[in-house]
C-alpha cells in the first residue's frame, strides 16, 4: 500500500502525492484533493521543503515542527467544536488540518524512505508552536484570526486574573481585544513583537515612577482633583499596559 511507495530522489514527488491519493484509506475520496488545485499545492509545498532540507538533523526538526503546529490546529479545532457561532472557523480550521496531517505523513515516507529510519517526533528540544499565528494569518480569515487571539485573551485572564476586578470590565477586553488583532493582523516579523513588548516595558517603567511621584504630591495635596484624576488615569494606564505586555510575551510571541 501507501506505506511500500518507494521515494529514490525529490523528483519522485509527484508520483508519491498521486499514489498516495489512490491507496491511503484516509485520502481516497477524500474531498480536500478532490480538487486537483490541492493536489498541485501540496506538491509544491512538499517539493519546496524537502529541496530546502540540507542535513538529516535538518529534516528531523522541520517534521517536529510540522508536527507542533498541526497538534496546535487539531486542538484549536476541538476547542471551536464547542463554540456555536463559530461554525465557519471551524470549517476553515478543518480543511488546515487534513491539509497538514497529510503533508506532514507525506513528509514522514520521504524521511524514512530517504533515511532508513523512523523520525525522532518527541521534540526533544521542547519547542513551541512558533508560527502558528503566522499560518493562521497567512491561510484563514482575519475573522478567524481574530476570533483565536479573543479566546487565549479570555483564557489567559480567567487563568491569571480572575479575581483581578479591573480586568473584568468589557470595556477594558474590547480596548485591549481590539488592539492586539490590529497588531496581530498587521507585524510580518516576529522582530516588531520583541520591540513593542521591549518599549511596553519601558512604559511600565515610566508610569510606575509617575504613580510614586503622584502619590508623594497627593500626600502634601491630598484634596487635588486634577492630581487625582491624573493618578487615576495612569494606574489604569499601568494594568492595561501591563497586561497587553505580558499577554504578547507569554502567549502572542510563542505563538507567532
Amino acid at each position: 500500500m501507501s506505506a511500500n511507495a518507494k521515494y529514490n530522489t525529490i523528483e519522485d514527488i509527484s508520483i508519491l502525492v498521486d499514489r498516495f491519493m489512490r491507496e491511503d484509506e484516509q485520502l481516497i475520496g477524500n474531498p480536500l484533493f478532490a480538487d486537483d488545485d490541492n493536489v498541485v499545492i501540496l506538491k509544491r509545498s512538499l517539493f519546496g521543503l524537502v529541496s530546502k532540507v540540507e542535513s538529516e538533523a535538518e529534516y528531523e526538526e522541520m517534521l517536529n515542527y510540522k508536527q507542533l503546529l498541526h497538534r496546535q490546529i487539531v486542538h484549536y479545532s476541538e476547542t471551536l467544536e464547542q463554540i456555536e457561532g463559530l461554525v465557519d472557523d471551524l470549517r476553515e480550521l478543518i480543511v488546515h488540518n487534513i491539509y497538514l496531517g497529510t503533508e506532514l505523513k507525506l513528509l514522514i515516507h520521504i524521511f524514512k524512505e530517504t533515511y532508513e529510519r523512523e523520525p525522532d517526533l518527541s521534540n526533544k528540544d521542547e519547542r513551541t508552536p512558533q508560527g502558528f499565528l503566522r499560518y493562521l494569518k497567512l491561510n484563514c480569515r482575519p475573522d478567524t484570526v481574530a476570533h483565536f487571539i479573543g479566546m487565549a485573551l479570555q483564557q489567559y485572564l480567567q487563568a491569571n486574573y480572575a479575581e483581578e476586578p479591573y480586568y473584568a470590565g468589557e470595556q477594558f477586553f474590547a480596548q485591549s481585544y481590539n488592539y492586539l488583532v490590529e497588531f496581530i493582523l498587521e507585524a510580518e516579523e516576529i522582530e516588531k513583537l520583541l520591540k513593542t513588548i521591549q518599549e511596553q516595558q519601558e512604559e511600565l517603567l515610566w508610569l510606575r515612577d509617575m504613580l510614586i511621584t503622584t502619590e508623594h504630591q497627593l500626600q502634601q495635596d491630598p484634596g487635588n482633583e486634577a492630581l487625582l484624576n491624573k493618578q487615576q488615569k495612569m494606574a489604569s494606564d499601568f494594568m492595561t499596559e501591563k497586561l497587553e505586555m505580558e499577554f504578547m510575551s507569554n502567549v502572542l510571541l510563542r505563538l507567532f
